[in-house]
């Protein structure tokens, strides 16, 4: 392996790369400019325009902002069971600055972003989706916003998307507002462009589902978020991954995304104020009780509803002896960095961020590396 590589390695040893990406950013060393992070799965229809289009438009503002480095799209193939992996690597057939990695199975749409971008190497990082609903010609405003702003969030103003998703986006993002104070529009959106520093810091928390919360956790981390109206396009090809299970399971995360920001560093406080209303519940449900039991039975009773809040004030006292056993939780805005200004190998454990390990292939005639899971 040449020294280059190996130098190139250091900031993803800890995915098990055994090589670099093929691409013409890469095999050159030139400085990458923009990086875009497109995760896919089942979309061999799009990955061809998706691809030529990026290239036009990306060639153009390189020339146009007389940036001196290049450009590498790189598209993570979630689990694909149809011909996307193909279309990757005709893809970057096509254009060198194209590179494909493979998870081994689906891993959701977290992991695709985690693993995209921890190869990416661009000083800015652009995420957006496979299915040909964003629109590449957006990209100049996102990287114009990039300029005053960390992270810029897409707002599809106008949905083109079947009444029942767009009512369920609406409530909530709705939600959000109110909790978060973050007042974005459309916060599931997956057309984003950010700063590398602010890609790196929402990096650990790219598990589950919780990628619908990145503009939550780079503001929570000390970053400035704003917001673009952009075109939405009806869906063409393939089908929609999400659907009523996915939008419960981003209301469940609310509550883990509120303990990991707002209440990061006092979880006794979480605790505590829903152990309160917990007891004050027990003690209006203990009158009624009383009326129609009698008070015997309503005090008898009341050990018995003290038992939740009692756990919960348990929980959060013991939450905040390992917040404080630790020295207080670093804010991800001072993440560490290596000598090569990448994230720390040692700040995420990969295992625990669901990233699946990656074999780069030696065939030089496709521009992909593939992913083999244990």
């Amino acid at each position: 392996m040449r020294s280059s590589q190996r130098a190139n390695l250091q900031a993803i040893r800890p995915l098990g790369v055994r090589g670099v990406p093929t691409g013409r950013a890469h095999e050159q060393g030139e400085r990458v400019e923009v990086s875009v992070v497109v995760p896919a799965r089942d979309e061999e229809q799009t990955i061809g325009p998706l691809t030529e289009a990026l290239g036009r438009e990306l060639t153009a503002q390189l020339a146009e902002r007389g940036w001196q480095g290049g450009y590498e799209i790189v598209i993570v193939d979630d689990g694909s069971r149809d011909g996307t992996w193909g279309e990757i690597g005709r893809a970057g057939e096509r254009d060198r600055s194209v590179c494909g990695v493979r998870h081994p199975r689906g891993l959701g749409k977290a992991a695709a972003l985690a693993t995209g971008i921890r190869l990416a190497r661009g000083d800015r990082i652009v995420l957006m989706d496979a299915d040909l609903q964003d629109d590449p010609t957006e990209l100049p405003r996102f990287l114009n916003e990039l300029e005053r702003f960390d992270v810029v969030c897409g707002w599809k103003r106008e949905r083109k998307d079947p009444l029942g998703k767009r009512v369920a986006s609406r409530i909530f993002n709705a939600v959000c507002r109110r909790v978060f104070g973050l007042e974005l529009h459309d916060m599931n959106c997956g057309f984003k462009a950010l700063r590398r520093e602010a890609a790196e810091a929402v990096y650990p928390y790219l598990k589950g589902e919780l990628h619908r919360y990145v503009p939550v956790f780079a503001s929570a981390a000390g970053f400035t978020v704003t917001e673009l109206a952009v075109r939405h396009h009806p869906r063409r090809h393939g089908r929609s991954k999400y659907g009523l299970a996915r939008w419960l399971a981003g209301a469940c995360d609310l509550v883990t995304v509120l303990l990991l920001t707002r209440y990061r560093e006092r979880p006794a406080h979480a605790f505590g104020s829903v152990a309160v209303v917990a007891a004050a519940l027990a003690g209006l449900a203990a009158l009624p009780l009383a009326v129609v039991a009698g008070t015997r039975t309503a005090l008898a009773a009341v050990p018995v509803a003290m038992v939740v809040p009692a756990a919960l004030l348990s929980a959060g006292f013991v939450a905040e002896l390992v917040v404080h056993g630790r020295g207080g939780g670093a804010s991800t805005r001072h993440a560490r960095h290596d000598a090569s200004g990448r994230l720390d190998a040692d700040l995420v454990d990969p295992a625990a961020a669901n990233v699946p390990t990656l074999a780069v292939a030696d065939d030089g005639t496709q521009n992909i590396a593939e992913a083999k899971g244990a």
